[in-house]
């Protein structure tokens, strides 16, 4: 269930990520690409690393992958492990004793609740798996079953000391920002290693190192509306996360199509745009960013992105129309390129 709804969480964005399309000739004799595949969070997922050192680019790839099966691990709430959200959620201590990844995992997401004032919610997968099979078949949840679920307030946990302490029950779910915290500790770890160019796409989400020949990567974005390529970019030390899918959208009986990214007061999902797709330096702030905009209409989140420097953002409007910050003209390809 874990599987399949992470899936449709973070890949439902109007406007898709389609795919890196690499251009050009790596350089003969300097440079090799070195890859892996595997499906993580609920999504294919592709490494690619540019490097001369093979030694060096297959320890890499083997840390990388550690570090997307560490998090994956955490973020399950479908499945007992060793040490999990399913862990604390089902257990009935009030005092937990967590790792020290998990204790700053979830502290993460505990200071953007208030900080975003509760778009950032950790406490929402009890509303998710109510959800969850209405998006299977296309049914709407009764007012009884979302008057039964518990939405506890941001109060109800706190993280103290590497230990988790819970009022009542616990309803803990990271997939707003899980999958740019994973790229933050994958991107950190390449940089140690002295890997700098790189390629990592996660589903629909990308991440961007600098580019082996001084040219930038080709990232297409498709349209809302039929799947189309929309537009190229070109970006080089860059993360590019989007909420909201087209391929992901949901029909359901009431003849509307629904996201499946939840408000925490309405109990539905948001319907204040179609997509949004964040561009930034820093890809767990893009992840973080991309899930609060999803939640604000189009001149809300404007305004709340002059906060942030060197962060751009593509909107798809409700009715379909495109909106964009300053830079993205200058990073889309154009025609004769």
């Amino acid at each position: 269930m874990q599987e399949r709804f992470n899936r449709v969480l973070w890949i439902c964005i109007p406007v898709l990520l389609v795919g890196t399309i690499i251009f050009g000739a790596i350089q003969k004799g300097k440079i090799r690409s070195y890859g892996m595949s595997g499906y993580y969070f609920g999504q294919d997922v592709k490494v690619t690393l540019y490097e001369k050192d093979e030694k060096k680019a297959d320890r890499a790839l083997s840390k990388v992958k550690e570090i997307f099966e560490t998090y994956q691990t955490l973020a399950r709430t479908d499945q007992n492990q060793l040490e999990s959200l399913y862990m604390i959620n089902t257990s009935t201590e009030s005092n937990i004793k967590l790792s020290k990844k998990m204790s700053d995992f979830l502290n993460y997401g505990r200071t953007w609740e208030k900080k975003s004032e509760g778009k950032i919610h950790l406490q929402l997968n009890d509303l998710i798996e109510t959800w969850e099979p209405h998006f299977q078949d296309g049914s709407l949840p009764t007012k009884d079953e979302l008057d039964i679920v518990q939405i506890p307030s941001v109060d109800s946990i706190d993280i103290d000391n590497q230990t988790l302490y819970k009022s009542g029950e616990a309803f803990l779910n990271t997939s707003q920002y899980e999958i740019g915290y994973t790229l933050k500790e994958i991107a950190s770890h390449l940089k140690n290693q002295g890997i700098t160019k790189y390629v990592i796409q996660v589903g629909s989400d990308t991440m961007v190192g600098e580019h082996y020949n001084e040219d930038g990567y080709k990232v297409a974005l498709a349209s809302s509306m039929d799947g189309e390529v929309e537009r190229i970019l070109s970006l080089t030390n860059r993360a590019m996360i989007t909420k909201g899918d087209y391929q992901e959208q949901v029909v359901l009986e009431d003849g509307k199509t629904y996201g499946t990214i939840m408000d925490h007061i309405t109990k539905y999902p948001s319907e204040k745009v179609r997509s949004v797709t964040v561009i930034s330096k820093d890809p767990l702030l893009a992840d973080t960013l991309s899930s609060i905009l999803y939640q604000m209409d189009v001149e809300e989140g404007r305004t709340y992105l002059k906060a942030y420097d060197n962060v751009e953002a593509i909107w798809t409007t409700v009715e379909g129309d495109v909106v964009t910050t300053s830079k993205i003209d200058d990073w889309t390809m154009k025609e004769e390129e």
